[in-house]
């Protein structure tokens, strides 16, 4: 009788022989004749590439600033006095020469005719002292009059014509403190809210309002360290004219505009950078017929920061980050990948400069670029990109400084 193995011999042998299958199974012939039977290796991935756009451009540099007057007059009264007329509405224009107070004017209408009744004595004494000096002169003449006489009456007639000469200028003083007693807008502005309210005593220290030129308004700001040596060395190599010695046109726009339409031009630029902030102010003037343009807003102002100069264009979603690296995927004419480390500049329009690292005659891959590797095969399908100009009105230029 042959004997039977034992349990334990035939689970081991069940054992080997299942791991001897899956070896047989997963082996690399064994998964290349699968590949076979379900039609062959798998094709490249298809993507879409495109030749990058050249534009000749200006770089711009953006700045946070503030409106302010270019003209600031605090209205206050020359002459002490009561206020007894307020001749204009609070808020509203003005223009210059235009009547905004009134003083009680009888005090200095009294003191008009006081100094008037004293150049009247003064005139009257003066013609008594011509008719003296006269008669003296001439009786000294026929050897009537003495000398003395004749010295004392030419003393008395400068004293009268200097006495006239006084209340004259006091009659002047008193007609001057009289038209004081009307201020008048000495600018033309928007005028503010009444300080005084009738029937008080104003001084020549009381702020009564102020005006403010509204049209046309200044734009500050203040530009770092680097950039302002940026212009500098650009202005020295002819690329950009320097704000200080040329009118570069800048634009504005305010909190809720999606353009550039506000154009200004530079008027000034500091001759010190503050020692705190390593900054510099520049300014701005702006046109303001809309009056829109209020002291005190804030806005964003755009300054040219090069010369024209032939960019090379890609969309932003053909850039991949490597680390602290900028790299694109660019397809050669065997349909290979290769990579190229790029360094990038600002936006133009809906499409990012590329500074160096890619020509324009290279085809960058733009669509797909998840499915792609360096040196690997891929299937790709060519387009020509396009420049949304629509986009640009929006945002404009931006620059890598500011914008980032």
């Amino acid at each position: 009788m042959t004997p039977r193995p034992a349990p334990q011999t035939v689970a081991r042998l069940a054992y080997l022989m299942s791991i001897a299958l899956a070896g047989a199974l997963f082996s690399p012939i064994a998964g290349q004749k699968a590949l076979a039977q379900q039609g062959g290796s798998r094709p490249p991935p298809k993507v879409i590439v495109a030749k990058p756009l050249t534009e000749r451009i200006i770089d711009f540099d953006y700045f946070t600033g503030q409106f302010q007057a270019r003209q600031t007059v605090i209205i206050q009264a020359r002459v002490q006095g009561y206020l007894r007329e307020v001749h204009f509405e609070e808020g509203a224009v003005v223009e210059e020469g235009d009547l905004l107070f009134t003083l009680d004017p009888r005090p200095f209408e009294a003191e008009v005719a006081q100094a008037k009744a004293n150049l009247a004595l003064a005139n009257a004494g003066r013609d008594l002292a011509v008719s003296n000096e006269s008669r003296a002169s001439e009786l000294l003449r026929r050897r009537v009059g003495t000398q003395s006489d004749a010295d004392t009456a030419q003393a008395e007639l400068a004293q009268a014509q200097a006495s006239v000469g006084v209340a004259q200028a006091q009659v002047d003083t008193a007609e001057l403190n009289l038209s004081f007693s009307k201020l008048t807008a000495p600018i033309s502005g928007r005028i503010s809210a009444v300080r005084v309210d009738r029937g008080n005593l104003v001084t020549t220290a009381s702020v009564l309002t102020n005006i403010v030129a509204v049209d046309p308004v200044e734009f500050t700001f203040e530009a770092s360290e680097a950039q302002y040596l940026r212009y500098q060395r650009l202005a020295k190599d002819g690329s950009r004219s320097s704000s200080r010695n040329f009118q570069n046109e800048v634009s504005v726009r305010l909190t809720g505009e999606q353009d550039w339409s506000r154009k200004g031009r530079m008027t000034f630029v500091d001759n010190v950078l503050d020692a705190n902030s390593g900054t510099i102010e520049g300014r701005a003037v702006f046109d303001n017929q809309d009056r829109l343009l209020t002291p005190g807003l804030y806005g964003r102002l755009r300054l040219p920061a090069s010369g024209l100069y032939d960019a090379v264009l890609i969309p932003d979603a053909a850039v991949v980050s490597d680390q602290n690296r900028k790299i694109v995927y660019v397809v050669n004419d065997k349909g290979v990948v290769e990579s190229r480390a790029v360094q990038l500049g600002e936006l133009f329009e809906n499409l990012r400069v590329v500074r160096s690292g890619l020509t324009a005659e290279e085809r960058v891959v733009v669509e797909g670029i998840l499915r792609v590797r360096a040196n690997a095969q891929v299937d790709p399908t060519e387009r020509e990109l396009e420049i949304d100009r629509d986009r640009g009105k929006a945002d404009g230029p931006q620059s890598t400084d500011q914008e980032g």
